[in-house]
Formats: C-alpha cells, sequence, structure tokens
C-alpha cells in the first residue's frame, strides 16, 4: 500500500509519469474545496465550544488554524498559475504534504490544547469533527496515499493517544474505536486510490484514441482533397471523349456503339459524382465546410434547382408540384449554394426512387421559433420500417445497390450535416407503400 512518489526526471525528452502527475494535480485542484471546508467547519467548531473550553486556548488554536489554511490556499493559486510547468511537480508534492499534515495534525491536537473537560461531551464532539474532517478529506488527498496516510495519522492519532491515556475504562474503549476508525479510513483511501488511478488511466487511454483519430482523420481528408484533381482530370477525359465520339458526324456510332459510349459516360458521370461527395463528406466530417449565412429567398432556390432535375423528371415521367404561393413569401438565413444542394439532392430522391408517372410535390411552411419547413413529398415505395435506422448512414442505399438506380448512398447524410452546420434540422415521415416526405427546417428572416 506504499504510495511514495519517485523523482521526476526534469529533462522534456524523458516521458513523464502521467498517471502520478495528473494526482498530484487532482489534490491541487480540490484544495481550495479543502480550506472552504476547513474555514467553515472552524467556525461551526468554535458556536459548539465557545461555552465548553478557554476562550484563549479556542483563539489562538484557530488563529493557528487559519494561518495553515491560508498557506494552503496561496500554495493552490500558485500551482494553478504555474502548473504548465511540470519539472517542479516533486517540490509541489512535498509542499502538499507538508501543509496538509501540517493541516491535519493542527485540528488533531486540538483535543490536548482545551484539556482537561469537565465531561466526555466535549471531547467526543471534537472527535466526531475530526472523523468528518478525515472521512471528507478521502475525496481529494486519497489520489495519493502518502497524503492521506500522513493527513490521517496527524488529525486522529493524537485523539486516540489522548483517550487511551485516560484512567477511564470508557475512555479506553473510545481510543480503540479511534484506532479501528484510523485503519478503516486508510483501507477506505487505498480502494479510492485504485479507483482514481483507474479513472485517469481511461481519460488518458480515451483522450490518445481521440488525437489518433483525430489525426487519422485529417489524413483521410488530406488524402482525399489531394487526390480530387488526380481522380477528376481522367474522369473528366473520359467523360470528354465519349462525348466526341457521340458527336463526331464524319463517323456516326451504330446502336451498339452508342449504346456502349452512352454506357461509359454515364458510368464515367457517376463516378464523378461519387468523388465529389465523398471530398465533400470528408471536409464536412473535418471541420471544413465553409457556410456563409445571408438572406436567401427561397422561391429563387426552387427555380434554380428544377432545371436541374427536370431531365431526371421527364425521363421517368414525374410531374413536380411547386407551391408558388407559400414559397415566394418567405426568405431564409441560410447558405445560398448549400441550400441548393441540399434541395438537389432530396428533389433526386424523390424522383429516383418514385414510381414511374409518380408525383413530387415541394411546400413549405412557418413552424415555431421563426423557422421555416421545406416539405419535399413523393408517391413511391416508401421506406420499410427495418430501414429507417439505416437512412442517415454514409454509403447505404437501403437495398438499391444492386438496382438500375444510380446513386452514391452520400446524399442524405450530406444533407444532413450541411443542415446542421447551418444551425437548421432534418427529418422524414414515410410508410412503405404510401411515399416519403423529406422536410429541412431553416431560420427565417423576420426583419
Amino acid at each position: 500500500m506504499s504510495d511514495t512518489i519517485p523523482a521526476i526526471e526534469t529533462n522534456k525528452s524523458i516521458q513523464m509519469d502521467y498517471v502520478k502527475v495528473e494526482r498530484i494535480r487532482f489534490l491541487y485542484r480540490g484544495a481550495m474545496t479543502a480550506v472552504n471546508v476547513n474555514i467553515g467547519i472552524l467556525i461551526l467548531t468554535l458556536w459548539l465550544l465557545w461555552g465548553q473550553v478557554e476562550h484563549d486556548n479556542l483563539l489562538i488554536w484557530a488563529a493557528a488554524i487559519l494561518v495553515v489554511t491560508a498557506f494552503r490556499a496561496v500554495s493552490a493559486y500558485n500551482f494553478k498559475h504555474k502548473s504548465a510547468d511540470i519539472d517542479d511537480i516533486q517540490t509541489w508534492y512535498w509542499l502538499f504534504l507538508c501543509l496538509s499534515t501540517t493541516a491535519g495534525f493542527t485540528w488533531g491536537i486540538s483535543i490536548w490544547i482545551f484539556s482537561p473537560y469537565e465531561n466526555i461531551v466535549t471531547p467526543v464532539l471534537l472527535v466526531f469533527v475530526l472523523g468528518g474532517l478525515t472521512a471528507g478529506a478521502a475525496a481529494v488527498l486519497g489520489a495519493v496515499l502518502t497524503v492521506y496516510f500522513s493527513y490521517v495519522l496527524a488529525i486522529m492519532l493524537p485523539a486516540a493517544i489522548w483517550f487511551f491515556l485516560q484512567p477511564i475504562q470508557n475512555y479506553f474503549i473510545m481510543a480503540i474505536m479511534l484506532f479501528v476508525y484510523i485503519f478503516t479510513m486508510m483501507i477506505a483511501g487505498y480502494l479510492y486510490r485504485k479507483i482514481l488511478i483507474h479513472s485517469i488511466t481511461l481519460s488518458k487511454d480515451l483522450i490518445e484514441e481521440k488525437n489518433r483519430a483525430e489525426v487519422a482523420n485529417r489524413a483521410k481528408t488530406e488524402f482525399l482533397s489531394s487526390m480530387s484533381h488526380e481522380f477528376r482530370t481522367p474522369l473528366n477525359a473520359i467523360i470528354g471523349f465519349a462525348q466526341l465520339l457521340e458527336m463526331d458526324a464524319e463517323s456516326p456510332l451504330n446502336k451498339h456503339q452508342r449504346e456502349s459510349v452512352d454506357f461509359i459516360e454515364n458510368s464515367g458521370k457517376h463516378l464523378l459524382s461519387l468523388v465529389d461527395e465523398v471530398i465533400d463528406l470528408a471536409k464536412i466530417e473535418a471541420g471544413k465546410i465553409n457556410i456563409t449565412l445571408e438572406n436567401v429567398l427561397l422561391s429563387s432556390i426552387v427555380e434554380e434547382c428544377l432545371p436541374i432535375v427536370q431531365t431526371l423528371a421527364f425521363k421517368q415521367q414525374i410531374k413536380i408540384n411547386i407551391d408558388d404561393q407559400a414559397i415566394k413569401q418567405y426568405v431564409l438565413r441560410a447558405d445560398h449554394i448549400k441550400l441548393k444542394q441540399v434541395i438537389i439532392n432530396l428533389l433526386n430522391n424523390a424522383i429516383k426512387y418514385n414510381y414511374q408517372g409518380g408525383s413530387v410535390g415541394v411546400s413549405c411552411r412557418k413552424i415555431k421559433e421563426n423557422y421555416l419547413r421545406i416539405e419535399i413529398s413523393d408517391s413511391g415505395k416508401g421506406i420499410p420500417e427495418e430501414k429507417k435506422k439505416l437512412l442517415f448512414l454514409p454509403f447505404e442505399r437501403l437495398g438499391y445497390e444492386k438496382s438500375n438506380i444510380q446513386g452514391t448512398g452520400l446524399g442524405l447524410i450530406l444533407t444532413k450535416r450541411i443542415i446542421d452546420a447551418m444551425d437548421g434540422r432534418v427529418g422524414y415521415a414515410s410508410k412503405q407503400g404510401n411515399g416519403s416526405l423529406f422536410w429541412v427546417e431553416l431560420p427565417l428572416v423576420t426583419e
């Protein structure tokens, strides 16, 4: 159960004993609380003993307590402002040990200072005060056993010896009880120390894992950013050559060749879209998303989005119904480009996962807290109940991976991250066979 603090190397290149350093820091973090508790208990003790013992002895003892307490407060203050330099941690340890032991002894000798007593009530009252201080100190001083053990012995041993030396049997029994209490408190301190060390170690491991994850995430983002040009250049070349082959009037393609070139072009565009969305997601996860909030007219956003999705809607024979009266009257506080990306994502999904000849609706309504809810509904198949929990996971396409519906599984998670960054909310309602309703809520401009 020994808990001596070995000398800590001052060489910066040598790794510090993290757990022991944190335990000493823990002592000083709790020092001001101990100071306040000591002052409070001192005031209570003065009130209880004022009519029981000589006033001169009581005031001298109280002054000694206050002096030691002041030194403890000053040392805690200094440590707080100098603890960045951990080279002197051993010195701080010895300082704390000396001051806490002195404080404990100053409390402990009170039973001798106020002796003799007219009855057993006063010394027993003092023992209860000392026992309370000992038990309460375990929560802080238990971090380092040498500190706690010396405090326990300094505060309780004088009282136990005093009772042991009294020629009265009841006092002797009290002395035995105090020795048992001292031993019990030491065991409690030892157990508390084990729990604290486990907590500090676990905290350290979690911090290290978090740091490693952040480093890996930054490396991933940097890799994707640096490789984006390498991906885009050949893909754009492939798409460009495919388009040139389609437009070659001198050597027109036959039906089979045109189908092959169309497949190459569509696959290239799909892969380019996937690359763009992966890079966007990586930037958002790395906190590198650029949001520029401005006043945005919702009707202008919808008007810009419609031409982009009309071709896909025409192929699917999907009718897009816009609630013009509702949309034209609202101005949002949002990023124009990012909101446009969100609306296009939701409209594309509503069209792609719809029935041939179905419909898509775009409407909005004001909700509480000065937010506007933009709703995009479809008459599609809806989302099965068991698939809903997967909806906002990256690369999750809810069973459509092997269908002829193109997609990356990143549209919804990008939508959610973008809306979150604009202080908004994303939600949905869907029932299998009855279509889906996706909505985003964004702040309204109220001026």
